[in-house]
């Protein structure tokens, strides 16, 4: 198509461009691109012209449990290419709701994840997904109810699983708890200063995420220095994380990390060498000790 205006907006480090073009038939008006040092267009957004979008949002329930749920929505519209921002909430008080994406190029799906306490009573909560298109004030918007069924009240308090993954390479640890764990409890603790990583110089920042019973802790730095430094040893304290009841950790939990390269247990193999040495030794030792006495017993036959 033939451009409106050639330069919006230029990178000239990197040769980028945003410009304004009409270039697809069967969308009204012109849209917006971002345009590459190899003349690769990517298209954005676009104007209609006074015609009128449509979205439409089919939300449904996968699973519901007493402590989570997991809801599936595919949402389609026209004119394309069309890019919409997501929100979603539950009006369940104490839930935590998220997505796994916030931005869908359309058509497309995506997965919603509800966590909450389990109660003694069943209980329904409204789940509302809110999709509007890049570049308009447009909001569309689908509800859908969950009957959510009653549980044991978790008295347990979570705790630590195993040893913590850590990729001293790319400044990355995965923290395992014995259950689902609540974001906003970690989020608490790492702004209270009851989760952090100290180093020989001081403490490193990080960004942070929850998976479920997972704890991502990841873009370690310290001083604009991304990653952990080389030789260092850091400490990862953890403490006040609470599962999605409320219980908090019985007791802080700390780790050691050697800063040189990917921690790895030792492989099996190596116990089964050690192993086999020490039988090894223990063999010859035996072996000597036999001979002497045999020796000694000789010498003793000679003498009479």
């Amino acid at each position: 198509g033939e451009w409106k205006n050639r330069e919006i907006f230029r990178d000239s480090g990197r040769g980028h461009e945003i410009r304004i073009a009409d270039a697809i038939e069967n969308v009204p008006g012109p849209e917006i691109y971002i345009v590459g040092y190899s003349r690769n267009a990517t298209c954005i957004g676009s104007w209609l012209s006074g015609a009128s979008r449509s979205v439409n949002i089919s939300l449904q329930a996968v699973s519901v449990e007493e402590d989570g749920a997991h809801l599936k929505a595919t949402i389609v519209g026209e004119p394309l290419p069309m890019k919409v921002a997501l929100s979603v909430e539950c009006d369940l008080s104490g839930s935590e709701v998220s997505l796994s994406s916030y931005y869908l190029q359309l058509p497309g799906e995506v997965e919603i994840y509800l966590s909450y306490s389990p109660s003694t009573q069943p209980r329904t909560a409204t789940v509302t997904l809110r999709a509007s298109p890049v570049g308009s004030t447009a909001m569309y918007t689908e509800s859908t109810e969950i009957d959510i069924p009653k549980g044991e009240v978790d008295t347990i308090p979570p705790e630590v699983e195993g040893t913590p993954e850590v990729n001293t390479r790319v400044g990355e640890i995965i923290i395992i708890f014995s259950e689902n764990i609540s974001e906003s409890s970690v989020e608490r603790g790492v702004e209270g200063g009851r989760i952090y990583l100290e180093g020989k110089e001081g403490r490193y920042n990080f960004s942070w995420e929850v998976q479920g019973s997972a704890l991502r802790i990841y873009d370690v730095e310290m001083g604009g220095r991304k990653g952990f430094k080389e030789g260092d040893r850091v400490v990862l304290h953890v403490e006040g994380v609470e599962d999605l009841s409320g219980n908090p950790m019985a007791a802080p939990y700390e780790h050691e990390i050697k800063v040189g390269g990917v921690e790895e247990p030792a492989p099996a193999y190596a116990y089964l060498i050690l192993i086999v040495a020490i039988i090894f030794v223990a063999a010859v030792l035996t072996s000597a000790v036999i001979k002497m006495k045999r020796r000694g017993e000789g010498k003793g036959s000679a003498e009479e």
